[in-house]
């Protein structure tokens, strides 16, 4: 895991986010682009579906116990 770390850092492609220092920005080549834009589609519409079958209510009792669960772990590790 450390060296895809490290290649993200290192390799030029790859720049540090200007909002939060844990985010890297990749920046794809042309080839790159024309490879990911099919899973890209293809990912967002399988969660568009899955959101769209889940319900808003749902789907919004997820989020609200994820942050809290995120906020949970967050004091855990600060202790």
């Amino acid at each position: 895991m450390q060296e895809i770390a490290d290649e993200a850092i290192n390799n030029p492609s790859f720049y540090p986010s200007s909002t939060d220092k844990r985010e890297r920005i990749m920046q794809l080549t042309n080839a790159g682009k024309l490879q990911a834009e099919p899973i890209y589609e293809a990912t967002t519409e399988m969660f568009e579906n899955a959101f769209n079958v889940f319900g808003k209510q749902k789907s919004s009792q997820l989020f609200a116990l994820m942050s809290e669960f995120s906020q949970i772990c967050r004091n855990v590790m600060n202790k």
